[in-house]
């Protein structure tokens, strides 16, 4: 879905704008940017490609950036082979922050004499820009007429990791979302922030885990947080049970925790839990969960692109030199 804000922060500056990129040429220096929305905040970086950058370039970078901190609102940046990412600290659509600082950064590369070129190759010849995998990036004919997605997954860092470690760091997530159901639990609360948490923690795992971004990803995150939703809410119960037995004199060396736990996931599913008030409390958590974690789900869900396999599309019309 078009963003508004980024189409008119592309005309105003005589860009171009496509999945949720602004693009063009700028003092002959290829520009392309990276807005991203994981649910709890926005991200917004622009992109260089430099080629030929030594140790001691890359430190002048370093150094501009840190100098221009409060001036332009730049907070970071990051390199990948030839790839400058600058990382701004607020979304740049307002008070002509965005012309303001491209034009301030691609001043100080032509000082220094830098050199743009494609983004995965050393070369400043014949660049295109391409869509792929969410976002445009500028790319020489040799490299997108041979690329393919293993070579991708290689240079583009968003793609380096895989669905598997990705799931495995949500699980980790979901483990630590488990805590806030017992705490809340202990208080006898069911709370959407519990739900909330679950959500946030299988993403923010899934995320450390390098996992690969795309549709999958979605599906791993649900899947986490229903199955360790279930988890925490007879973790929350096992607690009480525990907890009352302690009251009633046991001392917690003579409680089974692993058994009382084990008892209680399969105690929904006996004839006595059919019955019984524990699918009250399942039914109104996950009710609970869906409200709480709707919104972030929602956001993770549109910020993700489709993937394009092998192939690259082209369909993106391309700038003219300024």
């Amino acid at each position: 879905m078009a963003d508004v804000r980024f189409e008119k922060l592309a005309k105003e500056n005589k860009m171009l704008y496509s999945q949720d990129s602004i693009y063009g040429i700028k003092s002959r220096y290829h520009v392309c940017t990276n807005y991203k929305n994981d649910g709890i905040k926005e991200t917004f970086s622009i992109r260089f490609s430099l080629i030929n950058l030594t140790d001691e370039d890359r430190q002048k970078i370093v150094d501009y950036v840190n100098e221009k901190r409060d001036t332009l609102k730049l907070s970071s940046v990051d390199f990948n082979q030839n790839l400058v990412t600058i990382a701004f600290g607020v979304v740049p659509t307002k008070n002509n922050m965005f012309a303001n600082a491209l034009q301030d950064i691609t001043l100080f590369f032509a000082r220094n004499g830098f050199v743009s070129g494609c983004s995965v190759s050393q070369t400043d010849k014949n660049i295109k820009f391409i869509p792929y995998r969410g976002q445009v990036i500028a790319l020489a004919p040799e490299v997108y007429n041979k690329i393919n997605k293993e070579d991708m997954a290689v240079l583009i860092k968003n793609d380096q990791g895989g669905y598997l470690s990705g799931a495995i760091g949500a699980v980790i997530g979901g483990v630590a979302g488990i805590i806030p159901w017992v705490l809340f639990g202990s208080l006898g609360r069911i709370t959407t922030l519990s739900g909330f948490l679950m959500s946030i923690l299988a993403k923010f795992g899934y995320d450390k885990a390098n996992g690969r971004q795309g549709q999958k990803q979605f599906s791993i995150i649900i899947i986490v947080t229903i199955i360790f939703t279930y988890i925490g809410i007879i973790a929350s119960e096992t607690f009480k049970v525990v907890r009352d037995l302690m009251a009633q004199g046991y001392q917690l060396a003579q409680i089974s925790v692993s058994k009382a736990f084990s008892l209680m996931a399969a105690f929904p599913f006996t004839a006595e839990g059919v019955g019984s008030g524990i699918w009250r409390i399942i039914l109104l958590s996950y009710l609970f969960t869906a409200a709480g974690s709707a919104i972030f789900l929602y956001k993770v869900h549109q910020g993700l692109g489709e993937e394009t396999g092998d192939t690259l599309i082209y369909s993106v019309p391309q700038p003219s030199i300024q």
